[in-house]
């Protein structure tokens, strides 16, 4: 029976994403470690003269100017307290990647090269050079689900969201528009998926 209503569940779901050009298929745990063997990362590009003191970070951008930030971590002030830390730059998006840290929560900032601009904050996010996929999980006080964003000439836009019954534990990009995810349900059950986006 707790077969026959996951079943039909994956099924929901892959008619749902199918409406909005996206496949999700079940893979067996075989699978996904064969997968994940297989993997090449898509490294950030770290390459780029980036300043990273103890207490700020400096970014080049493409007007010969600089954007900094400014870590503060004094114990005094718990709710102003905030550290950046650098991941690198996604060539594709033309966005530097920072990790910023708080007392309460983390998140990642996209920050436009060209101009300073944040363009976005995600919670979690695993990015080809065509998508960024993020992600929560959901003990955070809003539980999104996955959300998909593309670069349009307007910028970072999202384009689909799924709030499915499992929450994603790992996820890697194995090309341009294929995503392989080690979820967990919220009864605590592995699933393994391959996103596919069209």
């Amino acid at each position: 029976m707790k077969k026959t209503i996951m079943i039909l569940v994956l099924c929901m779901y892959h008619y749902f994403c199918s409406a909005q050009n996206i496949n999700i298929q079940t893979i067996s745990e075989n699978e996904y470690h064969s997968l994940r063997n297989k993997y090449v990362a898509l490294a950030l590009d770290t390459l780029l003269f980036v300043k990273e003191e103890s207490d700020y970070i400096s970014l080049p951008l493409d007007n010969d100017g600089s954007l900094e930030f400014r870590n503060n971590s004094s114990e005094n002030y718990i709710d102003e307290y905030i550290k950046f830390k650098y991941l690198g730059f996604l060539d594709h998006f033309n966005v530097y990647v920072l990790k910023v840290i708080r007392f309460s929560n983390e998140e990642t900032w996209f920050v436009d090269k060209s101009n300073g601009d944040i363009v976005k904050t995600l919670p979690y996010y695993c990015a080809s050079n065509q998508y960024i996929i993020s992600y929560d999980l959901p003990d955070s006080d809003r539980y999104n689900g996955m959300e998909i964003f593309c670069w349009t000439e307007d910028g970072l836009q999202k384009t689909d969201s799924l709030k499915p019954d499992w929450f994603v534990k790992n996820i890697f990009c194995l090309c341009e528009n294929i995503f392989v995810v080690e979820a967990l349900t919220f009864n605590s059950e592995d699933l393994f998926f391959k996103i596919i986006l069209q």
